[in-house]
């Protein structure tokens, strides 16, 4: 009798959903140390983490990256940050990581140690981070766009940091061979 289908151009009435919320890291941790029974990995919090994964790793690996090392460090330090970076450009769901790092483990006991440190913070630093409304179309593409600032802030920490401090920082170390031995061939001439 009715014909139930759509006119052209006419608003359908579709459910609003409610916006993205993660979950905090903090629950996360808890809800991880409550759950593990034995040893902790690295797969596990991982995979615990989900699609917060990145950011957790990210700001582990520029952490890490802001730690009084010898000069040259970033070679190896930096290669983290470029390759979390260049995952979530590819629009991965969680980060990859070498299989010797994810085996990685710590006990139970230490893990809800830490836990019980870190925590705490996590809860105060939450209390000032919260999701922002994004000028981005969706989720993904404000992934994807961090995702290559932080690319080439990575590249950048290596580059900079080995191609121009590193001379320069060896230069206030000590002098070339080369120039003691022309500094001494001056030096029989005179």
């Amino acid at each position: 009798m009715f014909d139930q289908t759509p006119i052209a151009g006419a608003a359908v009435d579709t459910p609003v959903l409610p916006p993205y919320r993660p979950r905090p890291l903090s629950v996360v941790l808890r809800e991880l140390a409550a759950r593990e029974q034995g040893d902790v990995t690295v797969r596990c919090i991982r995979n615990a983490l989900a699609d917060r994964s990145f950011a957790t790793f990210l700001v582990f690996t520029c952490v890490i990256n802001m730690l009084p090392f010898p000069p040259g460090s970033t070679v190896v330090l930096g290669v983290p940050i470029v390759l979390v970076a260049l995952q979530m450009v590819a629009a991965r769901d969680t980060v990859w990581l070498p299989e010797f790092f994810l085996k990685r483990s710590m006990s139970h006991e230490s893990f809800g140690r830490m836990t019980r440190r870190v925590i705490p913070l996590l809860e105060k630093l939450e209390t000032w981070i919260r999701p922002r409304r994004w000028p981005f179309s969706s989720h993904r593409a404000a992934e994807r766009i961090v995702g290559l600032y932080a690319l080439i802030l990575g590249v950048a920490v290596i580059i900079l940091t080995n191609l121009i401090l590193l001379p320069v920082m060896i230069s206030y170390i000590g002098i070339s061979k080369k120039a003691v031995k022309i500094s001494r061939e001056e030096a029989a001439k005179d």
